[in-house]
């Protein structure tokens, strides 16, 4: 399960496994890397689910707060929002004992900042370089 926290106001928990259908890749301990099984639809997830013991999967929260595709879990999630995101990862076995956990912290800073951060950090180095250029030419102009 995920249990995440968006900006300082928003937690709920995410169990991206125990869905009615998603495109993970479901396999056991003795599944190579890249050869798992993903299901067609939401019949052959449920199988899937119940036979094996692995399943391969990344998500991107964007892609699933609103929309078509949305996560009820996932409707407060905006990385468009200043703040920090705090994406927790527990996992669990059957009889629902925590078996290891792990955290994120994701802090975001909207695009204008970026950008503006982004123009000054070249902005100083343009002055730097120009610097050193005309200091360069001194030293030609007075040999």
């Amino acid at each position: 399960m995920t249990a995440i926290r968006v900006g300082n106001s928003f937690t709920d928990v995410f169990d991206p496994i125990n869905l009615p259908f998603a495109d993970h890749a479901i396999g056991d301990n003795t599944t190579v890397n890249g050869g798992g099984t993903v299901a067609a639809d939401a019949s052959g997830y449920s199988t899937l689910i119940a036979g094996n013991n692995v399943a391969q999967n990344s998500w991107n929260y964007e892609f699933f707060n609103d929309g078509v595709a949305a996560v009820a879990q996932l409707a407060g999630f905006d990385p468009t929002v200043p703040g920090l995101y705090t994406i927790e990862l527990e996992a669990f076995d059957q009889a629902c004992t925590s078996l290891a956990a792990t955290s994120i912290n994701v802090q975001t800073i909207p695009l204008p900042g970026t950008a503006l951060l982004f123009g000054a950090a070249l902005a100083a180095l343009g002055a730097g370089l120009g610097s050193r250029r005309l200091h360069r030419r001194g030293q030609v102009a007075t040999a």
